[in-house]
């Protein structure tokens, strides 16, 4: 096996989701935007149920949908901020 020394190379910093959405007023705007639509209230309330914490169970539970619709609803609206 050979083996060496690492090189040391400055790597840039990782980005993540909140780099790119770091100002929560931007989003709460955009959510803001779509609440009053009849199907994206739902799902705004689904987005912000996980937010909290809640599994997608727990929450298609309390709502009273679908797992399915849940995992949707959130994806939906992630796609739905990352457009914006």
């Amino acid at each position: 096996m050979y083996c060496t020394s690492p090189v040391s190379v400055p790597l840039p910093p990782m980005l993540t989701h909140d780099d790119h959405f770091a100002d929560k007023k931007e989003v709460e705007d955009i959510l803001d935007q779509y609440r009053d639509r009849p199907p994206w209230d739902r799902r705004i309330a689904c987005y912000e149920l996980s937010l909290e914490g809640l599994k997608q169970t727990e929450i298609a539970s309390r709502m009273g949908v679908r797992q399915g619709w849940v995992s949707e609803s959130i994806r939906k609206v992630r796609e739905l901020i990352e457009r914006k």
